[in-house]
């Protein structure tokens, strides 16, 4: 790893390092996500006067039918013939079906069933307490975890502070995590939350015209899959997506320094200066990315491996309890990756909505970040790349109050800003 020079960065990464000096046990997860929990209750977020915090229970529904890879052109299309479109016109080889939630298809008599073994989904619903004569904005927040840990109470100290500097609701998403329920159950879960969104926009006091989604690290390639299906499946609109160092590419476990970054390579070198939207910046890749801080190799394809459902340490219990799980090991590797798993895969990204992407100099997923970015503009897609100088992965959380972290929290919240309120007929 090369040295760190910003002293502020530097002492966040000692803090990391001090409660995690060898990274995540990512070969014993239960007993990690216990520790997890244990200090997470020790620093518990301030309740802000100003937003309100509700939890609230949605049911998750599954769509057998539809199929990974499928571009269905007309908006706003039925579920049903969604459904037909892609069962038509897609191999049965291919992985991951998609989904709907309660009402998404505005009528609850033409859902299927609940998704198997899918337990009613928890939503956090953040909303500042202080009147509003039209409707708020409102932005999905997806937790980091590596797909294999995380939870609603990490981030409630963000989403509440994103709910009054962009007097939006903020909606956090307890999606299942993996090993246990592998792809494609987060994205269900993600998936369904959205729906809910756009589907109670009146009673939610929001504008279902101006729903974004976000996250950061494993939340962040969630949001990039969960946009690419709200494209491919023609709702509900996704105006913007905020992704904070995603993981966005399973394939990065495989070759981590041949990573193919040649869309980057004609991209500005500017790694510091802020940039206008349908701009990317990038600095040359780390020299190493196999001692990255913050979200190893090693933890890195501990997550992948888990989320595909080819963890090689997943216990036969869990296999059994879990068909799902069990059909997608397959001679130890999946048959298939979707790109809604892994947004890195999409070989088609234009239409999507605009982007914010923000990684460190230092992170295991700037090579991917990077390239990704490139390829949305590319794309014709306007996107901000942001990459921070000598940041760790995490870096926002462990050096907060670093002048890089609160460059980071001023530039998202202006993406976020500009997205919500640019038009005229929106004010704050």
């Amino acid at each position: 790893m090369p040295p760190i020079d910003d002293p502020q960065l530097r002492a966040g990464l000692a803090a990391m390092q001090k409660f995690f000096p060898h990274g995540l046990d990512v070969d014993n997860i239960a007993a990690t996500r216990a520790l997890l929990a244990r200090l997470q209750a020790k620093r518990p977020a301030p309740r802000l006067a100003d937003v309100s915090i509700e939890d609230v229970q949605i049911t998750v529904r599954t769509l057998e039918n539809l199929r990974a890879g499928v571009r269905v052109s007309t908006a706003n299309a039925a579920c049903s013939s969604l459904a037909d479109a892609a069962a038509a016109s897609v191999p049965s080889s291919v992985i991951s079906p998609a989904i709907a939630s309660t009402d998404a298809c505005g009528d609850s008599t033409t859902l299927p069933p609940p998704a198997s073994g899918a337990p009613p989904l928890t939503l956090r619903c953040y909303q500042p307490r202080a009147a509003r004569g039209e409707p708020r904005p409102a932005l999905l927040w997806c937790h980091g975890g590596g797909f294999m840990f995380g939870e609603l109470s990490w981030d409630d100290k963000r989403c509440q502070q994103l709910a009054l500097a962009l007097d939006c609701l903020v909606v956090a998403v307890d999606y299942r995590l993996a090993p246990e329920q592998p792809f494609p159950a987060a994205l269900e879960d993600g998936y369904a939350a959205l729906c809910w969104m756009a589907d109670h926009a009146a009673s939610l006091g929001i504008d279902r015209s101006r729903i974004a989604v976000a996250g950061a690290s494993a939340g962040g390639g969630l949001a990039a899959g969960l946009a690419l299906l709200a494209r491919d499946c023609g709702q509900p609109s996704v105006c913007f997506q905020l992704l904070l160092y995603p993981m966005l590419d399973d394939r990065t476990v495989l070759a981590p320094t041949t990573l193919d970054t040649s869309a980057q390579d004609s991209c500005a070198q500017n790694s510091s200066a802020s940039t206008p939207a349908n701009t990317v910046c990038a600095t040359a890749l780390p020299t190493s990315l196999t001692t990255t801080p913050g979200w190893s190799l090693e933890e890195n394809t501990a997550g992948w491996q888990c989320y595909l459902g080819v963890r090689s340490t997943l216990q036969s219990s869990v296999l059994a309890a879990n068909p799902r799980a069990a059909n997608a090991v397959q001679d130890g590797a999946p048959s298939a990756v979707s790109a809604y798993a892994a947004p890195s895969r999409a070989t088609d990204l234009s239409a999507l909505p605009p982007a914010f992407i923000a990684v460190g100099s230092i992170d295991l997923f700037y090579g991917e970040c990077c390239d990704y970015a490139a390829r949305l503009q590319q794309a014709g897609v306007a996107v901000e790349l942001q990459c921070y100088a000598n940041a760790f992965h995490g870096f926002d959380s462990w050096a907060s109050a670093s002048n890089t972290a609160k460059r980071c929290w001023a530039e998202q919240c202006a993406a976020l800003q500009q997205a919500f309120y640019s038009n005229k007929d929106h004010t704050r």
